[in-house]
């Protein structure tokens, strides 16, 4: 499975969230939203969610705070992606 496989299926749709829930504070781009909220929003339980959130990370699209629960950084990658096909939908 190649890196860009992985995002068209629940992992699309947590990337998707995960854009739509960033703030801008200072410098500081993020996305803040928890794995249970993630969970709840898209009916998948939170091992799934942890599961995807993992290859997100391992595939370079998503870096955690991991400081901080609920605190992601999207790849420049994957924010052009989200954006495209947003446009396009």
């Amino acid at each position: 499975m190649n890196a860009l496989d992985i995002l068209f299926t629940h992992h699309f749709r947590v990337l998707v969230l995960m854009h739509d829930y960033q703030v801008i504070i200072g410098n500081d781009k993020f996305s803040k939203i928890t794995q249970v909220e993630i969970g709840e929003q898209l009916e998948l339980s939170k091992v799934t969610i942890n599961h995807i959130v993992k290859d997100l990370t391992e595939n370079g699209f998503v870096t955690r705070d991991e400081g901080r629960i609920g605190k992601y950084y999207l790849s420049k990658e994957a924010e052009d992606i989200v954006e495209k096909f947003k446009r396009t939908k």
